[in-house]
């Protein structure tokens, strides 16, 4: 009976390490790809700025 329990927390706790593992991943690949520029491309630029004293949003 122990045995069962035993694999099925073990089965658990292989599924978090790779969930975990996988978003970290994610994260990295993320990040560099930000930092080496090679997606900036696909990245707009906001259509509202705040004003010079921080008092209203303006359209750019």
């Amino acid at each position: 009976m122990s045995g069962a329990t035993g694999r099925g927390r073990r089965v658990v706790a292989n599924l978090v390490t790779a969930g975990l593992s996988v978003g970290f991943a994610v994260v990295v690949l993320e990040a560099a790809v930000r930092v080496s520029g090679y997606a900036d491309h696909l990245y707009t630029d906001p259509a509202y700025v705040m004003s010079a004293n921080g008092q209203y949003w303006r359209f750019r």
